[in-house]
C-alpha cells in the first residue's frame, strides 16, 4: 500500500526532528516500523540517536569498572585462599580459574592476552637440532631409570623401543 506524499513528508519532519525512535514515528502515522526506515533511506534522512548512543556508552564503560571491580575482589579472595589450599587439586583449580581471570583482566585493559614468538633459522641452529635434544633427553632417561632396573634390562627395554635399532648415547 502507497503511503500518501503528505504523510511522507510528515515523517521526514519527525525524522529530522529526532525526538522520537522509528517506532513511535510508525505508530503516530499508522505505517510500519519498515516504511519509515524506507522513507528515511530514500531521503537521506538519518535518525539523531546521540541519546541512546551516549548511555549505550556510559552503560558500557560502567559495566567495564564493574567487571574490573569484580576481578579486583576475585583477585583479592585468590589471595586469602591461596594461605589456605591443602589439597594439590584445590590449588590447581585455583590456578585454572587464576589464570582466566587474568586472561580475562588483560583483555578488559586492552591488553595482549597471548605472546606470539617465531625464532630465526640461525637462532634455531644456534640451539641445536630437535634430534640432538631428543638424543639428551633420552639418555637422561635412561640414568634415571637405570637406578630402579637392575643391570642391563634398561639398556634392552631401550634399545627394543628405539625404531633404529642403535644403543646410541646409553650409559650403564
Amino acid at each position: 500500500m502507497k503511503i500518501p506524499e503528505e504523510v511522507e513528508k510528515k515523517i521526514i519532519e519527525a525524522l529530522k526532528e529526532g525526538k522520537k525512535t522509528y517506532q513511535e514515528i510508525a505508530d503516530k502515522f499508522s505505517v510500519s516500523k519498515s516504511s519509515v526506515h524506507r522513507i528515511a533511506a530514500r531521503n537521506n534522512v538519518k535518525l539523531e540517536r546521540s541519546q541512546t548512543k551516549k548511555a549505550i556508552e556510559q552503560k558500557i564503560k560502567w559495566c567495564k569498572k564493574r567487571r574490573l571491580e569484580l576481578l579486583g575482589k576475585f583477585f583479592d579472595k585468590c589471595n586469602l585462599m591461596l594461605l589456605q589450599i591443602e589439597e594439590p587439586r584445590e590449588l590447581k583449580d585455583l590456578m585454572t580459574a587464576l589464570g582466566i581471570a587474568i586472561d580475562k583482566a588483560r583483555l578488559e585493559e586492552g591488553e595482549p592476552t597471548e605472546r606470539i614468538e617465531s625464532k630465526s633459522e640461525m637462532e634455531v641452529r644456534d640451539h641445536g637440532s630437535v634430534n640432538e635434544k631428543l638424543k639428551k633427553a633420552l639418555g637422561t632417561v635412561e640414568r634415571v631409570l637405570a637406578d630402579y632396573l637392575p643391570g642391563d634390562d634398561i639398556k634392552e627395554q631401550v634399545d627394543s623401543s628405539r625404531t633404529d635399532g642403535k644403543a646410541e648415547g646409553v650409559s650403564s
